[in-house]
């Protein structure tokens, strides 16, 4: 009798060990699972200043009333030196069509603008589908002049510039937050105070992942074995 009961617990013992590899191994395949992930178009999801010309208006983003200066409308510019420059496919966009000042004498080398102090803020409106809204992830950067703060359908994100967030891009990803149909990112960029005093905004490299649809149906089964295994464990 002593002998089968010894037999019975190796042989449960033996179950456990396996049950234990077996659940390490599907909790490493569910943390990979959706990192199997491709990119999708998302209708509205732009950079800044997609045609390169300075001076063109951009029809994407758009400035909120109440602007420093009565401001409407966001531009292409030609950005100073001292900004980051767009990689392609973007351009830096800023409420005043010249960075320089506006007077003939000075050349196209002149003194920096002198743009109004205060909170810009510029919109971006773009559509989710429902079927990506638990998934989905973008990714970007960034560059302002001077700090800034974004939101996603109002809702304060992690991601800010600081005073000098003109002088190097700044990468942000957003995994959360999105709802289906019409979103909003917001960008609300400060202009300090100073002389040569431009306002601006950059945004590049944007691109919208979800998990491919294998992976998706993987992940689900997985999940539903991991479940078991932790159920049989604990009975």
């Amino acid at each position: 009798m002593q002998h089968l009961q010894t037999t019975i617990y190796v042989l449960r013992n033996s179950r456990m060990k396996k049950l234990n590899v077996l659940v390490a191994l599907l909790v490493v395949a569910l943390m990979a699972a959706p990192a199997l992930a491709g990119t999708v178009v998302l209708p509205g999801l732009v950079n800044t200043g997609g045609t390169g010309v300075v001076g063109t208006p951009d029809s994407a983003y758009d400035i909120l009333d109440g602007a420093p200066g009565g401001v409407t409308e966001a531009y292409e510019v030609a950005k100073p030196g001292v900004w980051v420059a767009a990689p392609a496919g973007s351009n830096w966009i800023g409420p005043d069509l010249l960075m320089e000042d506006d007077n003939p004498a000075t050349g196209p080398q002149g003194a920096l603008d002198n743009d109004p102090v205060g909170d810009y803020t510029y919109t971006l409106t773009f559509d989710v589908a429902a079927a990506y809204v638990p998934y989905l992830q973008i990714t970007g950067k960034w560059a302002t002049d001077n700090g800034a703060t974004m939101k996603l359908n109002g809702t304060t994100l992690e991601w800010a510039t600081p005073y000098e967030g003109f002088r190097k891009l700044s990468a942000f990803t957003i995994a959360s937050g999105f709802q289906n149909g019409e979103n909003t990112l917001t960008f609300v960029v400060n202009n300090a105070t100073g002389s040569g005093n431009p306002s601006g905004l950059l945004v590049c490299d944007l691109a919208a992942k979800v998990p491919e649809p294998a992976s998706v149906a993987v992940w689900s089964v997985l999940c539903a074995i991991a479940g078991i295994a932790v159920w049989r464990r604990r009975k």
